[in-house]
């Protein structure tokens, strides 16, 4: 049987992600049924990452340290991958990935200052052959996305600067130009059923 496929969608807080990932699934449900498609958040989806995924989010800012963080995203992923990812993708299911590595990068690392080849390294050696084939990364403003978020209820991710966040989206777009074969750039800031199109444009898929 054909594995199945690995998608995960990309981008910092307030972006969109939870929107586009169920519309995604819901349109390979109605045009693909056979792929019967999962989401699967990163950090979290199996019983340990999701004690990690507390942890991570709300423990107290001082104290976790970047590298700290890094190792726990790794401990949550690579249960995720042995747990879930492989073997759904055995059975032929589509996996879709609210986050990935590159978030990971993209936050400890260029938001944190974290070694960039450190994390990519680490994630190599969790993941195996299961790195995302497709990223849809949904690039909003920080600013715009600081709106949407709110300031009720943050994580303690979500409550680091505009300036943190800044950093993380220019990370994000490193990796689009760099891996134009691999990442799907779309507008954010256009309504939901705009960025849907453009997203499932990107992947090749029809409504």
């Amino acid at each position: 049987m054909k594995p199945g496929a690995l998608w995960a969608f990309e981008g910092i807080d307030g972006c969109g992600k939870s929107t586009q990932l169920e519309l995604l699934r819901e349109h390979l449900e109605r045009t693909r049924p056979e792929s019967r498609p999962l989401i699967l958040r990163e950090p979290g989806g199996t019983p340990v990452g999701e004690r990690l995924r507390e942890l991570l989010l709300h423990t107290d800012a001082d104290e976790l340290c970047p590298d700290s963080e890094v190792l726990l995203l790794m401990a949550s992923r690579a249960e995720l991958v042995r747990q879930r990812v492989a073997p759904l993708r055995a059975e032929g299911r589509h996996v879709l990935l609210d986050r990935s590595w590159y978030s990971t990068v993209a936050y400890q690392g260029g938001g944190s200052g974290v070694d960039a080849d450190y994390i990519a390294q680490l994630a190599r050696r969790v993941l195996g052959v299961h790195e995302p084939e497709r990223v849809v990364l949904l690039d909003v403003s920080p600013t715009e996305a600081a709106a949407r978020r709110g300031t009720a209820g943050q994580d303690r991710i979500e409550s680091r600067g505009l300036a943190y966040f800044e950093a993380v989206a220019s990370a994000y777009r490193d990796f689009a130009r760099a891996e134009p074969q691999r990442f799907v750039l779309v507008n954010g800031s256009l309504d939901p059923q705009s960025v849907h199109a453009r997203v499932l444009e990107g992947l090749g898929e029809h409504g």
